[in-house]
């Protein structure tokens, strides 16, 4: 079985999943979900993100294509899904929460940001990708560094780099993921390397 999530994330795509994860859970169909989107709302992402391992948890083999991109919400959504397959040119992340107002989008307040933060860490982890990365996708404060400590490599954050040298030790800098100031992006390659992606 195949659906699509094509364009910003809304009710249809909602309504069909439900249909195609139960198609797929009474035939034993594997279900491939195809992905171009720029993402959407918050709320509708987490109900849509939490169906996906509900369907995954009750034995439905989701499977997920980013075709073109899964950014913002649509990131989400991929990870979400038991296995993920890109094109060397697609794009994930760059998922920064964003309010409407009366001059255009803007990035969500505070309160708001601190908690997408914080059930972004949790979403990564649970799914088995790198929530500091994760982190770099919706928050550009957020530097990564690919630094060497004790002869093993590793991701840091900048703030952490920054503690380690305050101390006096000095890690070796590999080079740097994602400066401060930049929302993290990766094309399906990158997806791949830092373990976002399973194949092309």
């Amino acid at each position: 079985l195949i659906m699509r999530v094509d364009g910003p994330l809304d009710a249809g795509h909602q309504a069909l999943f439900r249909r195609a994860a139960a198609e797929a859970r009474a035939t034993g169909a594997p279900l491939i979900i195809g992905f171009d989107t720029p993402g959407g709302e918050l709320t509708r992402m987490r109900q849509f993100a939490g169906a996906i391992d509900a369907a995954v948890a009750d034995g439905v083999r989701v499977i997920g294509w980013i075709d073109d991109e899964a950014l913002s919400a649509g990131t989400w959504l991929a990870i979400a899904c038991e296995s993920l397959y890109v094109r060397e040119r697609s794009t994930m992340g760059a998922a920064q929460a964003v309010q409407l107002t009366p001059t255009g989008m803007v990035p969500a307040g505070e309160k708001i940001a601190s908690a997408y933060r914080a059930w972004v860490r949790g979403w990564a982890e649970s799914h088995g990708r790198n929530k500091l990365l994760a982190e770099a996708m919706i928050d550009p404060a957020t530097e990564v560094r690919r630094v060497r400590t004790d002869g093993l490599e590793r991701l840091m954050s900048g703030t952490e780099w920054d503690d380690l040298v305050a101390r006096g030790e000095a890690p070796e800098l590999i080079g740097t993921v994602v400066p401060e100031g930049t929302l993290l992006a990766l094309t399906g390659s990158e997806a791949i390397s830092f373990g976002f992606a399973d194949a092309v």
